[in-house]
């Protein structure tokens, strides 16, 4: 079994600096299985709680940049704090979750490792965390900032560009509040897609 050191060890290639330390102890303390994956289109990370003889399980996406692998971090193991209090008995990101997340996310950010336009964000978030930090577009875009390889958001392509999400083709179409509605080209069907959506474009 992996010791918390060698936890820190792993770690850090995808942590801020100085924080790997925080996660292995929590691995450690809550004996959950932490995998780092391929990178995912419908998720950043995942928890599955307890079930047929499994313990906790979470996964997070081994291709985001180190404070987006965090974020999602401490996202997921929100719901396992939540669950080992409440089990299924409440909302999967109502008040139970919203203060376990705050709990978990208080001292990372007094600790002050985030940059300035991240740390701004994140804490405008806090005030009433939502079921996704994706979802937030003041924060995807500041945590964006620091992607290796970034790609160009939804919002940030004109009506009318063509566009590829996942594996289909679509065509951008009017905003309804902060998604699109987006054609998929092949089957003419219409999409709402969240206008933080990373895509890649289209020639005509």
């Amino acid at each position: 079994m992996m010791t918390e050191r060698d936890l820190v060890g792993k770690l850090e290639v995808y942590l801020p600096p100085g924080t790997s330390e925080t996660i292995a102890r929590w691995i450690a303390r809550s004996g959950v299985h932490f995998r780092i994956t391929m990178p995912r289109n419908s998720v950043y990370g995942d928890y599955l709680h307890p079930h047929a003889g499994k313990g906790h399980r979470i996964t997070v996406n081994g291709n985001l940049n180190a404070y987006s692998f965090l974020v999602t971090t401490v996202h997921e193991f929100a719901h396992l704090e939540c669950w080992n209090k409440h089990r299924n008995y409440v909302k999967p990101h109502g008040e139970e979750w919203k203060k376990e997340f705050k709990i978990l996310m208080h001292p990372l950010l007094e600790s002050r490792i985030f940059p300035r336009d991240i740390d701004l964000a994140l804490r405008k978030y806090m005030a009433d965390p939502g079921a996704s930090s994706c979802s937030d577009p003041d924060l995807i875009k500041a945590l964006r900032n620091y992607d290796r390889n970034k790609m160009l958001m939804l919002d940030e392509l004109p009506e009318g560009g063509r566009f590829r999400f996942g594996d289909r083709d679509f065509k951008k179409g009017q905003k309804r509040r902060t998604r699109y509605e987006c054609v998929e080209i092949s089957t003419r069907m219409v999409f709402l897609i969240s206008g933080t959506a990373e895509i890649e474009v289209l020639g005509d």
